[in-house]
């Protein structure tokens, strides 16, 4: 059994903080098991906890956009998140902070060791803060390249819920275009980091 199917296996049958009780698939990621550049997310949606894959979601349609506009290729990643296990109310509260976070954190950690990226690709706040122990704002943080677990560098930007966030029901349309840009931008960054070839479609 390679690395990450040993990790797989025990994420499998995890029982060790509450969101088992509301799990229907635990998410554990997917792609190139050698890939340059891991994304990293925060944790499964509802979408997510029904197909049993990362990113599946309208977050991951707002991610497949970014995959097309720089030209690069889904399968030539590796996309997990910090939690395997979807959050009902889709809020990684401070209860959840404290109870899950501690539990989950050492399954992606042994998924970047068993990787060995050269980059990681930080989506959101707590998978930021989670990969780089820096408690700061993704304002003030993104697209910056920090250490991270087994001295792999770590580029963060904004989630792309976040980014769907901006423009909904009465969102700020220019708050949400700038949002977008930027996510570009930082993921230049992470593939310039990582030596990884793209071209940019207009």
């Amino acid at each position: 059994m390679n690395p990450l199917s040993q990790i797989e296996a025990q994420v499998a049958v995890c029982d060790q903080c509450r969101l088992r009780n509301t799990v229907i698939n635990r998410v554990f990621g997917e792609g190139d098991s050698s890939a340059s550049v891991m994304i990293i997310g925060e944790s499964p949606g509802r979408e997510e906890n029904s197909a049993g894959r990362p990113f599946v979601g309208d977050a991951g349609q707002l991610l497949q956009k970014a995959f097309d506009k720089l030209s690069v290729r889904r399968e030539d990643f590796y996309i997990s998140n910090i939690l395997k296990c979807w959050i009902p109310s889709n809020k990684i509260t401070t209860d959840i902070k404290l109870e899950c976070i501690p539990k989950c954190v050492k399954f992606i950690e042994a998924q970047i060791e068993a990787i060995q990226p050269k980059v990681i690709f930080a989506l959101g706040a707590t998978a930021m803060q989670v990969l780089v122990d820096i408690h700061s704002s993704i304002g003030k943080m993104r697209g910056k390249a920090l250490a991270g677990p087994h001295e792999v560098l770590v580029v963060s930007t904004w989630h792309p819920a976040y980014i769907l966030r901006c423009g909904g029901m009465g969102g700020d349309k220019t708050k949400q275009r700038r949002a977008a840009k930027e996510f570009i931008s930082d993921f230049r960054c992470a593939l310039d980091v990582a030596g990884m070839p793209y071209t940019e479609t207009k």
